[in-house]
């Protein structure tokens, strides 16, 4: 089982996504997301989520996530 990542203490590179159409929860995100690192957005309804790697296109577009970019800590 993979350690949980939690934001307060990750440091590696972010790979942020926008949510347009749904909101962090249960079934609507892929797993794997930096835990506490949904942010709010003027851009996207539900925020922003970031991941310490990037998600496969297919996966980003079957969960409706607009890639933002890569950021560091």
């Amino acid at each position: 089982m993979t350690r949980a990542i939690f934001d307060d203490e990750y440091t590696g590179p972010r790979y942020r996504y926008g949510l347009q159409n749904r909101p962090i929860g249960g079934a609507n995100i892929p797993a794997g997301w930096i835990i506490w690192s949904g942010r709010a957005s003027t851009e996207f309804r539900h925020g922003t989520l970031d991941y310490p790697a990037k998600l496969p296109e297919g996966t980003a577009d079957n969960f409706e996530l607009i890639f933002v970019g890569e950021f560091a800590q």
